[in-house]
């Protein structure tokens, strides 16, 4: 899992480095590329996550990212896409989340439960 401040990341990680973690009432705004990249990570909870105003996407789930709940929150203003399920990404939930505007949904099994304004992509 990335949390980018506006980019400075020193090395990506090629294999996973945060399973089964609980992230809770997180605020990420305005960093260059995504709010929150959620890379090959599995079984992770997120809480009332605000991610508005990137320079991509609110949040990304990638390749081989699996079994992620979203609980609450809200994506909003990012210039991409609010949420991207990349493909390869399997039976991540999203749930009562506030998305104002675009999600892209290429993953397999992905749930979306009660998020208000959803234009999909896909």
């Amino acid at each position: 899992m990335l949390f980018r401040s506006n980019d400075q990341l020193a090395a990506i990680p090629t294999a996973p480095d945060c399973n089964a973690g609980l992230i809770s009432h997180a605020d990420l705004q305005g960093n260059a590329q995504d709010g929150l990249k959620v890379d090959r990570a599995s079984l992770n909870t997120f809480i009332n996550i605000t991610s508005q105003t990137n320079g991509n996407n609110g949040a990304t789930l990638t390749q081989y990212s699996r079994y992620n709940n979203f609980f609450g929150g809200d994506l909003e203003g990012n210039t991409t896409y609010q949420l991207s399920v990349e493909s390869g990404a399997t039976e991540n939930k999203i749930i009562g989340t506030g998305c104002s505007g675009t999600v892209s949904d290429a993953g397999t099994r992905t749930i979306i439960i009660g998020s208000r304004s959803i234009t999909s992509a896909r």
